[in-house]
């Protein structure tokens, strides 16, 4: 009972993280030389009389823009690179060290890394993108190493690294770095029945109930789906 309709959507990748579950109005399209787009098909069920909204089934197919065409448009602007990339993976840890270094309590952790790139300016430059979630301890606690946190991510950061080569300095003066970081938590999402995850996973929700009759809800099932990333 109801309505099944099946979409085919052109896709851009905003600056808004899935997680912080933002409307699309309020999300800007990234930078033409990190975008990543694709499209999407998708099957979504609407059944007024039971007031449900679902989404049984996806799948998507997204590809960055090719470096060869972002540096013929702008040859000095950031490129992509892997997010296992060392040099990310430092940014990240020292950015991130810096931002619990202002924080008056709570320790973070690093989840993983989004997005990362570099850059030539004085010297090399990586920025990142990570999602992080709250230490098992304080930083009034001196060691947390024995404690584990199973806790989900409650933000996601953007932090930077940048070294100045100075080349008309002696060798023996180190080189400068300069990190940058800023954070933004989502808000927290209450659960209520039949929403269990949140995003995608998230299985039928109602619509808005006016004074009617109850009706009973179909079960809960995450939808099916893959999202697949191609080469440049």
């Amino acid at each position: 009972m109801g309505s099944l309709f099946y979409l085919t959507l052109d896709v851009l990748e905003t600056d808004c993280h899935v997680l912080s579950r933002k409307a699309q109005k309020d999300c800007k399209p990234r930078m033409f030389y990190e975008s990543v787009y694709g499209q999407c098909k998708a099957m979504f069920h609407i059944n007024k009389p039971r007031r449900v909204l679902y989404l049984p089934a996806y799948n998507c197919t997204l590809r960055p823009v090719s470096k060869r065409k972002t540096h013929t448009t702008c040859p000095d602007c950031p490129s992509p690179i892997d997010l296992s990339n060392p040099s990310a993976l430092e940014a990240a840890t020292e950015s991130l060290a810096k931002f619990n270094s202002k924080s008056p309590s709570k320790k973070y952790e690093l989840v993983k890394v989004t997005k990362a790139m570099n850059q030539w300016v004085s010297g090399p430059a990586y920025y990142v993108e990570y999602l992080i979630k709250e230490a098992p301890c304080t930083k009034s606690q001196a060691s947390c190493s024995l404690q584990h946190s199973d806790s989900e991510p409650v933000g996601i950061c953007q932090g930077s690294t940048v070294q100045s080569s100075l080349r008309h300095v002696p060798l023996i003066q180190p080189v400068e770095k300069s990190v940058t970081v800023t954070c933004e938590f989502f808000e927290s999402q209450a659960q209520v029945p039949g929403d269990e995850n949140p995003a995608v996973t998230q299985g039928p929700q109602k619509l808005p109930q006016k004074n009617t009759a109850p009706t009973s809800s179909p079960s809960v099932t995450a939808p099916r789906g893959s999202i697949q990333h191609l080469p440049e």
